[in-house]
């Protein structure tokens, strides 16, 4: 790290650090250490809170690998609590609670390059971290993070790839419900999405799981931007046929199933199938808030785009999820519960449209009779759960 806090406050956090490992030098002895620091662990460094630079040591021990596994993540739980206590309007703090203008400037500095080296299990608290610094500082008071993304996502370091697609989910992640103030996500989309597009093409023949983590990662930046308004940007065909292509290659590819877990509750959790569930996510959401033109008002100013896609881009999606249940009817794929929902969700919005009816009408026997009975028969799993936990059965059919 570039920033040099206080030595005294660094010697005394790590000192107080130190006893996570005291703690937890049994477990160690026989290889068991656990990764979770107990809350004494964090309440130890919790006593420096308020003395100056113990956020900037406590950035210090998680990005140092000397530093035991422990305490490195200790020191990231003390620095998000404190960071999302005290980040937000420092004027109503105590003033040694307040974290001071260059320690705000040094932590915005070096976040991503903490993320880049910190192991997963401290970067998830960071995640949060930097969400928090985002959504009260972007973009007035934070105008490199543009160029620090682009610098991540520009590495022919894969790892650093996946960190800069990790910092773009969380500034897209901003937006996601924000209603107004929405100027930055067209400069988002401009600067980005071109890039990450691209990205998500060199995956999608992939089939390790990092690549599936990316994949899901360039999806949920998207679905993010898209949540309450479809910017012309997207609307344009040069970002919308290949956006959508690729959507739809995510859908059609194939994962063996030899690769999905036995556990008949786990394939859900398969890397490629959490990718899989974003990709149909964005594309139904492409349709049934913006490109379905019997759910728009006249007045919509989606409706010419609704009119097109529904005519040249819908049908390319219908014949996708129809290929995907004749795999499934004939137990020749798996498909999780929540695509079942989103692809059931899409035909009934099919139906509604004359352009896409004539379509699935030829298929809507079979759809009654081998997609839809099936899923509303009592099954044997059902019985299962009705019997172990009633309130659970209820809840999952609500």
């Amino acid at each position: 790290a570039t920033f040099q806090p206080d030595t005294n406050v660094r010697i005394q956090a790590e000192l107080q650090l130190k006893q996570v490992t005291v703690d937890n030098s049994l477990y160690r002895h026989f290889g068991k250490a656990p990764l979770t620091p107990g809350k004494e662990a964090i309440a130890l460094i919790g006593t420096l809170e308020g003395t100056q630079g113990t956020l900037l040591s406590s950035m210090q021990i998680i990005g140092s690998e000397e530093s035991e596994l422990h305490a490195r993540q200790a020191a990231s739980i003390y620095f998000k609590n404190a960071i999302k206590r005290h980040w937000f309007e420092p004027e109503v703090n105590t003033p040694n609670l307040r974290i001071s203008d260059s320690d705000r400037e040094t932590i915005k500095s070096n976040i991503l390059q903490l993320l880049v080296t910190t192991p997963p299990i401290v970067r998830s608290q960071l995640i949060t971290v930097l969400g928090v610094i985002l959504s009260n500082d972007f973009p007035s008071k934070y105008p490199g993070y543009h160029a620090q993304v682009q610098a991540l996502l520009q590495s022919q370091d894969p790892k650093i790839v996946y960190v800069g697609l990790l910092a773009l989910k969380e500034l897209t992640r901003v937006y996601k419900f924000k209603a107004t103030e929405r100027e930055p996500v067209d400069d988002i989309i401009a600067t980005f999405f071109p890039a990450i597009q691209q990205i998500g093409i060199g995956l999608i023949g992939a089939n390790n799981a990092e690549a599936a983590e990316m994949l899901k990662l360039i999806f949920k930046c998207y679905h993010h931007t898209i949540q309450l308004d479809l910017s012309e940007r997207l609307r344009d065909n040069s970002s919308l046929v290949p956006w959508g292509t690729l959507f739809i290659q995510m859908v059609e590819k194939p994962v063996p199933m030899e690769d999905l877990p036995a556990d008949q509750e786990e394939p859900e959790k398969h890397p490629w199938w959490k990718a899989k569930r974003w990709a149909y996510q964005c594309l139904n959401r492409i349709y049934t808030r913006y490109g379905n033109p019997t759910a728009l008002t006249s007045d919509s100013k989606y409706k010419t785009f609704a009119t097109s896609f529904v005519h040249n881009f819908a049908p390319n999606i219908l014949t996708a999820y129809l290929k995907q249940v004749e795999l499934w009817v004939a137990k020749q794929a798996w498909l999780s519960p929540r695509v079942l929902c989103l692809m059931g969700t899409f035909f009934e919005e099919s139906v509604k449209d004359k352009h896409t009816w004539s379509m699935i009408k030829p298929h809507s026997q079979t759809l009654i009779t081998h997609f839809v009975f099936p899923q509303l028969c009592f099954s044997a799993a059902d019985e299962a759960l009705w019997v172990d936990d009633p309130s659970e059965y209820i809840h999952s059919k609500i």
